[in-house]
């Protein structure tokens, strides 16, 4: 099993994708200060969904995933504190090891059901 220091990684996250999402959607008039928070768990899903999270052991984040987190809160339309953006991320992340183990004791019973 996967053992990540979650802490760490909402503070990367925190640190490194939302400071630059918050700092654009801040600066545009018009853009509602309104935290969709499905919205929010819908990007990081989507993010998360598109990373080897599964057969990794560590979370690395390049520029074309912060890139994709702010195009999808600019498309949702939504921004949020710094505080609830961590959380989002870390509950994502702590869903997509749920589906991960998931998937890796379907692929056990499997193998073992063959032999």
């Amino acid at each position: 099993m996967l053992k990540i220091d979650v802490e760490f990684i909402s503070t990367v996250v925190w640190g490194l994708c939302v400071l630059p999402v918050l700092a654009i959607h801040q600066t545009r008039p018009g853009t509602p200060s309104q935290c969709i928070v499905t919205s929010a768990e819908t990007c990081f899903e989507q993010l998360f969904d598109n990373m080897p999270i599964c057969t990794e052991y560590e979370l690395t984040f390049r520029c074309h995933h912060f890139k994709v987190l702010d195009n999808c809160f600019r498309n949702h339309k939504t921004m949020c504190a710094p505080s609830t953006i961590g959380h989002v991320a870390k509950t994502a992340y702590r869903r997509k090891l749920v589906l991960c183990a998931r998937q890796n004791q379907k692929k056990y019973r499997e193998t073992s059901v063959s032999f």
